[in-house]
C-alpha cells in the first residue's frame, strides 16, 4: 500500500507529482515480471479491465494518442512494433490499457527505472496519460494509474514519478485524487520546439 505526501504547490509550467510507498520490504523487491498476464485484472462485471498492450493493440492504442496531441506525427506500424518489443524488455515496464466491453478507454505507459540509491529499490515514471473523450469523468484515468501505481509497488518502487503538463486547476485535481502530490519542481529540456498543446 502507499501513502500520499502532500506538499505545497508547484509554480513552474512542468507539474511534477509523486506518490511513495509506504513501507519498503528488504526483499521485496528485484524480482518482477513483466509478463502482460500478470499485469491483467477485472475490478468487477462492467468495470474497466486493465492489461498490458500487445502489438494488436498499437493502432487503437495510437488512435487514442491521436486525442492526446492530436497534430503529431503517427508512428509507422513496424516502428510501433519495434518499439512495444523493446519497452517490454525493461522489468515490469508496460503500456496500460483500460478497457471496457474491448473499448480502449484509457492508457499510460509505467516506465520501472533500476537505481543504485535506496538499497537498490527502482523508481517509476509515468507518462502518456490520456482517457478517450467520449469516456472522461468516469473514474477510468485515476483506476489506470492506481494500477500503474500498484505494479511500481508489486515491482519493489518506492516512488512514483509524473509531469504535468498543464496548469489547469481540475488537471492538478485529478493528478492530486489519483494520490500524487506536487512534491518537487519539474524541469525539462526539449530537443524539438515546446509544443503549444
Amino acid at each position: 500500500m502507499y501513502k500520499a505526501r502532500h506538499g505545497p504547490g508547484q509554480t513552474d509550467k512542468r507539474q511534477f507529482g509523486t506518490i511513495r510507498r509506504q513501507h519498503i520490504g528488504e526483499t521485496t523487491w528485484g524480482y518482477c515480471h513483466s509478463s502482460r498476464a500478470q499485469a491483467s485484472s477485472t475490478l468487477m462485471n462492467h468495470q474497466p479491465t486493465i492489461r498490458a498492450a500487445g502489438p494488436s493493440d498499437l493502432e487503437k492504442l495510437q488512435d487514442l494518442y491521436a486525442q492526446m496531441t492530436p497534430n503529431q506525427q503517427r508512428c509507422p506500424p513496424e516502428i510501433a512494433t519495434d518499439i512495444l518489443t523493446r519497452f517490454e524488455k525493461y522489468d515490469g515496464s508496460a503500456i496500460l490499457l483500460a478497457e471496457v466491453d474491448k473499448t480502449l478507454v484509457a492508457s499510460c505507459a509505467l516506465i520501472i527505472v533500476p537505481n543504485l540509491t535506496r538499497g537498490g529499490a527502482p523508481f517509476a515514471l509515468i507518462e502518456n496519460v490520456v482517457t478517450d473523450t467520449s469516456h472522461r469523468r468516469q473514474g477510468h484515468g485515476k483506476l489506470i494509474l492506481n494500477a500503474a501505481a500498484d505494479r511500481a509497488w508489486q515491482c519493489g518502487c518506492y516512488k512514483v514519478m509524473l509531469l504535468a503538463g498543464s496548469l489547469e486547476p481540475s488537471i492538478l485535481s485529478f493528478y492530486e485524487g489519483a494520490g500524487f502530490a506536487q512534491s518537487k519542481t519539474g524541469f525539462q529540456m526539449r530537443r524539438s520546439p515546446k509544443r503549444t498543446a
